[in-house]
């Protein structure tokens, strides 16, 4: 799939789609959607904590398919609630973090 594809499906889904470096950084894959800017700026999301960890472990197994956690509930700068899901997947040549 073409990145010009996923940059157009991903925003449209309502997903915000990280590729995971091999220094266990992340980049965006695609333009974040609106809702996410309320989540984080800290691109290394240490929020997720625990859900990060085992993420991780999933993508150190080698194994390929994908791993889902949540609903998981955040609470914003403003008091408001919202939730989202967070999915690793791995493929054979890529390790993404999604959130929905």
């Amino acid at each position: 799939m073409s990145d010009d594809v996923l940059k157009a499906v991903l925003p449209a889904l309502d997903l915000a789609a990280f590729q995971r470096q091999s220094d266990g950084s992340f980049i965006s894959i695609a333009p974040r959607p609106a809702w996410f800017g309320r989540l984080v700026a800290d691109m290394s999301f240490p929020f997720l904590g625990h859900i990060l960890e085992e993420a991780n472990q999933f993508w150190a197994s080698g194994d390929e398919g994908r791993r889902e956690w949540g609903p998981v509930a955040e609470v914003d700068e403003s008091g408001s609630e919202f939730h989202y899901k967070v999915m690793a997947i791995a493929g054979a040549n890529a390790q993404l973090l999604v959130f929905q």
